[in-house]
């Protein structure tokens, strides 16, 4: 849900040896097909994770491993577009609860991608801190308002009561600890709850503070 700033292949010093456009190929004819247990799972998961700071992509769930399995989502599902299984602009940090949603949201529908440019949290959703839930802007275009419930759904955002009752909790812990002190965003999970309760306990201890002189 964070925005993701990906660089190029190119970039990435280990996956110099390896040849994506003839693994998609490949991918597409039958010959090949994806694999979580090979060496390159291993690297894309890797580098995906420092991408998030090991986020999930879609819900910001962290850490995964505390809380669920840690997978790697196509945004375009491989089993549908074959050609597309090993783009690296593809490829997702995922829990596999949201996996789980994806895998069961059909028809497939393009929707929010946390890697585009022009794609900020803010610029599509708020939160809502009193039910927990991620909520889309009002006033936004048929298109954006289109692809940001597509995302909402498709990855269950707001399907699980647990996650309502998570980053509600997240919420309210946050609120009572920027009292006395400060956290580091990244080590947290739910970034955009921990903007939410920063941006609040501030004006609340401000309120305090007047109203002590």
């Amino acid at each position: 849900m964070e925005k993701i700033n990906r660089p190029s292949l190119e970039d990435i010093p280990s996956f110099s040896k390896y040849d994506f456009d003839a693994l998609n190929e490949k991918c597409k004819i039958g010959s090949k097909v994806w694999s979580s247990s090979d060496k390159l799972y291993d690297l894309l998961k890797h580098e995906l994770s420092l991408l998030t700071k090991a986020h999930c992509s879609f819900c910001d769930g962290y850490p995964l491993n505390d809380t669920s399995k840690t997978t790697i989502e196509h945004y375009y599902p491989k089993s549908i577009y074959k050609g597309k299984t090993y783009d690296w602009e593809n490829l997702f940090l995922a829990c596999d609860k949201c996996q789980s949603f994806a895998n069961s949201d059909n028809p497939f529908q393009k929707t929010l991608k946390m890697d585009e440019i022009d794609y900020f949290f803010e610029s599509y959703f708020w939160f809502d801190a009193e039910n927990g839930e991620v909520k889309i802007l009002e006033n936004m275009d048929e298109q954006n308002t289109f692809n940001a419930r597509n995302f909402l759904n498709r990855y269950g955002i707001n399907k699980s009561p647990e996650r309502l009752m998570a980053r509600r909790s997240k919420y309210t812990d946050l609120i009572a600890i920027f009292k006395t002190e400060s956290r580091e965003r990244d080590f947290e999970p739910y970034r955009f709850v921990f903007d939410s309760a920063l941006f609040h306990a501030t004006i609340l201890n401000s309120l305090s503070s007047e109203k002590n002189r």
